[in-house]
């Protein structure tokens, strides 16, 4: 025997019902009326009757917002290391994170530093070399690529078109994003 409840425009029922079968108690059938029909059947029909275009307002049976339709969402880059391989790890003490936009101009070396703390860069535009200064490795990155910086490892940066970058600091109230920030000149300036 299967009991059916049909409730109407109810909020809260309405989310009490949906808690109650994501805990996998009951199954929900969400019509096109905006309304919920209770049924006992087993949790795996929530997978046929609970997708992102039955659900309303972007909800599915996890409990998650779904991307409205024509959005797409890709990981540019999820890592536990730097792009040397080393291993990241947080600092201690009161969180603070810092998102920069950086514009560095074409022809500019930024000068020799390290990071006390993982970042990650996102080249917006144009393309950055970045130079390991113990063994003078070299990686290139491009526009739409995504930098596991170095942490505590001295590093310079080179440019040879104008560069835009979105750089995300995980870092600690107080503590310097870079370690020293020595910039030398571009070309440009030189033929001022």
């Amino acid at each position: 025997m299967i009991r059916q409840i049909s409730i109407q425009n109810s909020s809260a029922i309405r989310n009490r019902i949906i808690s109650n079968a994501i805990a996998g108690k009951a199954a929900i059938n969400i019509n096109q009326q905006n309304s919920s029909t209770l049924t006992r059947q087993p949790r795996d029909f929530l997978d046929k009757i609970f997708s992102p275009d039955k659900c309303g307002k972007g909800k599915t049976h996890e409990g998650i917002l779904a991307p409205p339709k024509g959005i797409v969402k890709r990981a540019v880059i999820e890592t536990t290391t730097s792009y040397d391989g080393t291993l990241y790890s947080y600092p201690t003490g009161q969180a603070k994170f810092s998102l920069l936009e950086i514009t560095i101009p074409p022809r500019t070396t930024l000068g020799s530093h390290s990071h006390p703390m993982p970042n990650i860069g996102y080249v917006v535009s144009g393309s950055i070399t970045l130079v390991n200064d113990a063994n003078q490795e070299r990686k290139t990155y491009f526009a739409g690529q995504a930098i596991p910086e170095m942490v505590n490892t001295r590093h310079h940066a080179e440019t040879y078109e104008q560069c835009v970058l979105l750089v995300f600091y995980a870092g600690v109230k107080g503590q310097a994003l870079s370690e020293p920030s020595n910039f030398t000149k571009s070309d440009n300036d030189s033929q001022k």
